[in-house]
């Protein structure tokens, strides 16, 4: 479990730099299910999860704490459930309520995004991003503080709600984001996607999947595969029936191929989307 000795910020022992790590493929996994965080709060929500250059297992998850909001955490374990060090904080205000953690690696990095209610008016959520060390002895560090995403949208930041990220990595290095956002076109939320680079931060603007200003456009998943074409699948419902659509994004494109409903997915939710190899 994750109550294991270990700093409070994560980082903890390695193997040895000259030896490479063990694909977790080629290892026997654990029997049967077990807590990865039995010394934390027993609500624990929202788990995503992520495999590092050094075959650690990343998982980020909401928990509450005093006051009764919730908080990011994160924790590292190896391809046999072992705990790699004590649970990370990275969300850093509990005055916020924040929930639905993404994670992703990125070669030497690990990032993760998040959804804050900051109870602002008249825009209360907000996406929140946190880098980590992925690899080395100090695996497990942030390299800085929590970011706000700052993301554009016709040469102007969007300050307006934004919630529901979700990330992938890029074989290219760094990241894509896409969540769900209000914007000047429309007055309901539409998903959009995000390039950023190996330190979290926007790269270019940002892209709108699939502009449609009457339907609500949310739960949107990212994934990107071998030759660096990214895929976003998302629910949209126009009040009248909810379907999920996808769209593509080819390397450097400005602009996503025309979004197609996915067969079947008629009175559906949200979708999760996952890629491996080039074709």
């Amino acid at each position: 479990g994750a109550g294991a000795s270990g700093p409070a910020d994560g980082g903890g022992g390695q193997e040895d730099a000259g030896t490479p790590p063990t694909p977790c493929g080629e290892m026997t996994p654990p029997s049967g299910s077990f807590l990865i965080a039995p010394g934390e709060a027993s609500t624990q929500i929202h788990v995503s999860a992520t495999l590092s250059a050094e075959q650690q297992l990343w998982v980020s998850y909401a928990l509450p704490v005093p006051g009764g909001n919730f908080a990011i955490k994160a924790l590292r374990l190896g391809c046999d459930g072992s705990s790699l060090g004590a649970p990370m904080v990275v969300s850093d205000n509990e005055a916020y309520n924040q929930l639905d953690p993404s994670i992703a690696a990125s070669g030497d990095q690990v990032l993760i995004a998040w959804q804050a209610d900051t109870g602002g008016s008249p825009y209360n959520l907000i996406t929140n991003t946190r880098l980590y060390q992925a690899t080395g002895a100090q695996a497990g560090h942030p390299l800085g503080d929590t970011l706000r995403l700052a993301a554009t949208r016709k040469g102007v930041v969007n300050v307006q709600n934004a919630w529901m990220p979700a990330l992938a990595s890029s074989p290219e290095g760094g990241f894509f984001l896409t969540g769900a956002w209000g914007h000047s076109d429309s007055t309901r939320f539409q998903t959009y996607a995000q390039r950023l680079d190996a330190e979290g931060l926007p790269v270019g603007e940002s892209i709108d999947l699939d502009l449609q200003a009457n339907h609500s456009q949310t739960e949107p998943s990212a994934s990107v595969d071998a030759s660096g074409r990214a895929f976003f699948a998302w629910k949209d419902d126009d009040d009248t029936s909810a379907r999920v659509l996808q769209a593509e994004l080819a390397p450097g494109a400005t602009r996503s191929a025309p979004a197609q409903a996915i067969s079947g997915s008629e009175g559906g939710g949200g979708a999760s989307l996952s890629s491996y190899g080039s074709d």
